[in-house]
């Protein structure tokens, strides 16, 4: 994910929307030059203001709008507190990818209960090919994504992250399912 340089710069979205006005006001400003717009009129230039402004104009849209610097990615050992279960569909062949998993969260100091992974009915699995990773509180989304991007498993790097508020009375803050598809 991508920042713009006013993200960066802490500048409040409202007076965004004012700089972008100015910005855009002087974007404009050398090709209309003396015409009126009725709540503002742009002034008449000289050709050397012109020129100068076709230079400027450009250059402070781009900034104010093109994403320069990646956003810092989260800090994942900040999310060690979560609790994951890692489930499969019951007679797949995903066992064995879903044991391998819950061993590697393990080791990466992630609350993983049990020593097996759960298996659940191939009804309630997810689509074949496409993994689940399910949160039931916004304040845990973050750490969902910390879980997919640290995990080695392609299929569980590429998971569909999937709120599911509907069942915040069963879960507690702070956990996260990640469900396998049947193969």
């Amino acid at each position: 994910m991508y920042k713009r340089i006013p993200d960066i710069l802490g500048i409040p979205l409202e007076f965004q929307v004012v700089m972008l006005t100015f910005i855009f006001i002087l974007f404009l400003s050398p090709y209309f030059s003396n015409v009126d717009f009725g709540i503002f009129k742009i002034p008449e230039f000289t050709q050397k203001a012109k020129s100068k402004l076709k230079i400027i104009g450009p250059i402070l849209l781009l900034l104010f709008f093109i994403p320069i610097i990646p956003a810092p990615p989260p800090d994942c050992n900040e999310n060690r507190q979560i609790t994951v279960t890692v489930q499969y569909p019951s007679g797949s062949q995903q066992e064995e990818n879903a044991q391998k998993l819950r061993q590697e969260l393990s080791d990466r100091g992630f609350n993983v209960p049990g020593d097996r992974p759960e298996p659940v009915p191939e009804r309630a699995a997810p689509p074949q090919g496409q993994a689940w990773i399910k949160y039931f509180y916004d304040d845990d989304r973050a750490a969902a994504k910390c879980l997919q991007k640290v995990v080695s498993q392609p299929l569980i790097k590429n998971a569909k992250l999937q709120p599911n508020k509907k069942l915040q009375r069963d879960y507690e803050r702070g956990t996260i399912e990640v469900w396998y598809p049947a193969k």
